[in-house]
């Protein structure tokens, strides 16, 4: 992603076009899909377009571009920058049991597991809507390898697709036959996540700090389970990405010793750099897994640190950039600065 849409940011740039309206023009259409790919891969489902519809309206683009425009022509450092991003989201098997528990209860195990992303509250979710019960009455059963079966974890954003597919079925069986039901899924076919950011980001021309004035950002993640919880990976994805972009990076010294070892030294992203995020979300349900869902675990993470990236070249536009490589710290813009306009 980092490669592809910067390269393209900067064909828009070269060749005088609007980088939405040139992205546009290269988007596979949605009637297209199951997708091909020239490497070989296949994309399950989408709706690029509309992804960048839904972003121009809720930025207002016209009128947004319009404003960086008049700051510009008052000598300001600002820029818009837009990057779109697809993500492969699981594959391969999971496990599952549903089975009756004490007074009335629903005990449901699953071989994925949690790590502070609110899968027990999804879990439980899935398997009350399928059986028709209330959600506090699933007791979820996870990471215990002496009560579960065999599963793959949470990596690669595949628990709510993969998992949650297999916990599906195991319901499904259990409501039919009110036994203990196990079940492995296996996914017939890889889903893809997609998504559209916009930033728009302001540059100090003293020091050369750069200040994420606002993030947009849409996000396609299939058939969503809890809204609450895909806003908070989606927004910690974010952080993460800003963290990519401007902050985090591994310095040694000149005998080779690591000097960013530890969160003593090693910049990551606080509260105070987290801008105002405007988040939208389509559904497009894949076809990839029985539950029609794909992963946001690292969502935020791909768009968004290329989207900023963008926006400071654009904002830097007529200086004698070079390569901006990541983090874009305020000393490497300053030192851009200092170099002067290019020809």
């Amino acid at each position: 992603a980092m490669l592809i849409e910067r390269l393209v940011e900067r064909a828009a740039r070269a060749t005088g076009r609007d980088p939405i309206a040139f992205r546009r023009g290269n988007l596979i259409p949605s009637g297209a899909f199951p997708y091909r790919t020239p490497t070989r891969e296949t994309l399950d489902s989408g709706d690029y377009a509309a992804l960048l519809d839904r972003l121009v309206e809720r930025a207002d683009y016209p009128a947004l571009k319009r404003e960086v425009a008049r700051r510009r022509r008052r000598g300001d450092l600002v820029g818009l920058g837009v990057a779109l991003a697809i993500e492969p989201c699981g594959t391969g098997h999971e496990s599952a049991v549903v089975e009756a528990g004490p007074g009335n209860r629903v005990i449901a195990r699953t071989g994925s597991t949690a790590q502070g992303q609110g899968r027990e509250t999804a879990v439980a979710q899935i398997v009350a809507s399928v059986l028709g019960i209330e959600v506090d009455a699933v007791d979820v059963v996870h990471g215990d390898t002496g009560a579960t079966l065999p599963g793959i974890g949470a990596l690669a954003s595949r628990s709510t697709a993969i998992g949650g597919s297999a916990l599906i079925e195991a319901a499904a069986r259990h409501k039919a036959s009110g036994r203990r039901e196990e079940v492995v899924y296996t996914a017939p076919m890889e889903a893809w996540a997609s998504g559209a950011a916009l930033a728009r980001v302001a540059i100090d021309r003293d020091t050369g700090v750069p200040t994420i004035e606002r993030l947009w950002f849409v996000d396609d993640a299939g058939l969503v389970v809890n809204p609450t919880l895909v806003e908070g990976q989606l927004v910690g994805g974010m952080a993460q990405g800003i963290g990519e972009a401007l902050h985090e990076r591994l310095v040694m010294d000149e005998d080779g010793q690591l000097v960013t070892g530890s969160l003593m030294d090693y910049q990551l992203p606080r509260a105070r750099d987290i801008p105002p995020i405007d988040l939208a979300s389509l559904h497009t349900p894949t076809p990839a897994n029985a539950l029609g869902a794909k992963g946001v675990g690292e969502a935020g993470t791909v768009a968004t640190p290329v989207a900023i990236l963008n926006a400071i070249e654009a904002a830097l536009d007529g200086h004698d950039i070079g390569e901006l490589d990541t983090p874009v710290t305020p000393e490497r813009i300053w030192t851009i600065l200092r170099r002067g306009r290019s020809a």
